[in-house]
């Protein structure tokens, strides 16, 4: 059985008040994309948040998104609870290989497959992606916007996929630009993109 600790996401509110003490008014915490003031005139049933959700209701969500971010028909669907958890979780589903990601970018794709023993080289050009067992793309690049062809990142991911390798585009902030997204043409071998509803 493997056993990995996984990175700490987000400020570690806790860990802070241990070591600097709780400040009057608490913590803001800015390194996550939590926002701590609710949106304002939302009622929820207290219902809502009593249960567990439902196999409907699950299913009611993943039309929704389905519907959403256009996922093209027999497209492999997965919801997860929010993109860090499945960036904690793909290292863990494949051996030890080349992981090539675009860089610099979000820390976080660096860090998880590190942390499970791949040998992760950041490259500088969106070419040299196709050279990693596991490529790396995040379309918007986060943190400098940088932006790529939804047709380019397809065609890598055919290259990538025909070598039997994997391309994660990572599509976080993929809603700032209509046809920016690669995911109404995915359902192909060899690619995964991650969506996030919290940008």
């Amino acid at each position: 059985m493997l056993s990995v600790s996984l990175p700490t996401h987000g400020g570690d509110i806790s860990g802070a008040n241990d070591r600097f003490g709780v400040p009057k008014g608490g913590w803001l915490d800015l390194s996550t994309g939590i926002n701590p003031f609710a949106y304002p005139d939302v009622t929820q049933s207290p219902e809502v948040v009593r249960r567990l959700p439902t196999a409907g209701d699950a299913a009611a969500f993943e039309g929704a998104a389905r519907t959403y971010y256009r996922v093209p028909a027999g497209a492999a669907f997965v919801a997860v609870p929010g993109t860090q958890a499945a960036l904690q979780i793909l290292p863990l589903l494949r051996p030890k290989c080349a992981v090539a990601i675009l860089g610099p970018t979000y820390n976080e794709h660096a860090r998880t497959w590190r942390m499970t023993g791949h040998d992760v080289q950041e490259v500088s050009s969106f070419e040299a992606l196709g050279d990693g067992d596991i490529s790396v793309l995040v379309n918007p690049n986060n943190p400098d916007g940088s932006r790529y062809d939804p047709r380019l990142v397809l065609e890598l991911a055919e290259q990538v996929g025909t070598q039997g390798g994997l391309l994660i585009v990572d599509e976080a902030f993929a809603d700032t630009e209509e046809g920016l997204s690669g995911v109404p043409q995915a359902g192909r071998d060899g690619l995964i993109i991650l969506r996030s509803m919290g940008k």
